[in-house]
């Protein structure tokens, strides 16, 4: 049976709210593709898609990740590079790529363009769902929509405090409030339909991503202590089953101690401040909330697979202030 995919339609209401494509996130440890990565998102709302184009092809030469790969064709459909646009996301459905809705414009191209490549696509996600032995295929897909809108206003908010051009249309009040609207929704959803209609589904019915992309939905539902609570029980309960993410587990672990003021387990949860420099710049400076016995910290991060805290925050005051 084909599963029909129904990215577009979540797509068309990001269109219709944002002129710009929407970039994703990423982050490579070699500074040259840092230093590329910069210079094309700047290329790319400066509108000179050619020139991030250009610059994305380096940056794939070193770190072909999915989301640079999004990043490139968003710039060439931009572009109106219809044709190279189409060959590219071909290479990636060559992979298995599914997602179309980590292209926010992919609306953009020719009709013909569409229809040939919704059929490949739809039939990567029937193997994706074949493979992974998912049960709710069209519970699944919604879940990537709904992540989609979660992560789209925090990407724009990212990309703003490092491009001035970037989401004009936008001021930061107005995203803010966006994105919590957003937070609520999805909390709603999860708490008055989906999980009394489905219970709680983990990676033996939705498969990893699905069942990932659900908790980040819950991390972000800090106006509902209560439902964050209550979801870290059953979450707690699939991990020891082997059927969820300890990482996962401490993140929420920490993010509902920080939420009721109780001292974090893992040392997850980040506050942030501006640090004046000698030439005259500011730093974002990240540092954690309160840890109970703070000289076992890397121990307890170890057993869920964190990276030891001093080279976390070496690494994301780096993405903050590169």
């Amino acid at each position: 049976m084909l599963y029909k995919l129904l990215g577009l339609t979540i797509m068309s209401v990001l269109l219709s709210v944002s002129s710009q494509a929407q970039r994703l996130l990423f982050y490579d440890n070699n500074p040259q593709v840092q230093t590329w990565q910069q210079k094309g998102d700047a290329a790319h709302f400066a509108k000179d898609y050619k020139t991030s184009v250009r610059y994305y092809d380096s940056i794939l030469t070193i770190s072909p990740s999915e989301e640079a790969r999004c990043n490139q064709i968003m710039s060439l459909i931009d572009a109106k590079e219809y044709a190279l646009a189409s060959a590219k996301i071909s290479q990636m459905m060559d992979t298995g790529f599914f997602k179309t809705v980590q292209i926010s414009n992919y609306k953009s191209l020719p009709y013909e363009v569409l229809v040939r490549l919704d059929l490949k696509f739809t039939q990567n996600y029937n193997t994706y769902v074949t493979k992974n032995n998912i049960k709710y295929p069209d519970l699944v897909w919604r879940i990537f929509e709904m992540y989609e809108l979660d992560q789209y206003y925090q990407r724009i908010t990212a990309f703003k405090a490092q491009y001035d051009n970037a989401y004009p249309e936008f001021t930061q009040e107005e995203v803010t409030k966006r994105q919590l609207e957003t937070f609520d929704s999805s909390v709603s959803y999860f708490k008055y339909y989906f999980f009394p209609r489905y219970g709680y589904l983990w990676n033996k019915d939705i498969g990893t991503d699905a069942t990932h992309y659900m908790w980040v939905m819950v991390q972000h539902g800090d106006r509902d202590v209560a439902f964050q609570e209550a979801y870290l029980v059953e979450l707690e309960k699939a991990v020891a089953k082997k059927e969820a993410s300890g990482k996962d587990l401490a993140y929420l672990t920490d993010r509902v101690r920080k939420n009721t003021n109780r001292p974090q387990v893992y040392g997850t949860q980040m506050k942030y401040r501006q640090e004046k420099q000698a030439d005259g710049t500011s730093k974002i400076i990240m540092e954690p909330y309160t840890v109970e016995n703070p000289e076992l910290l890397d121990a307890r991060r170890a057993k869920v697979g964190l990276m030891p805290m001093k080279d976390y925050l070496d690494q994301m005051n780096k993405v903050n202030n590169r």
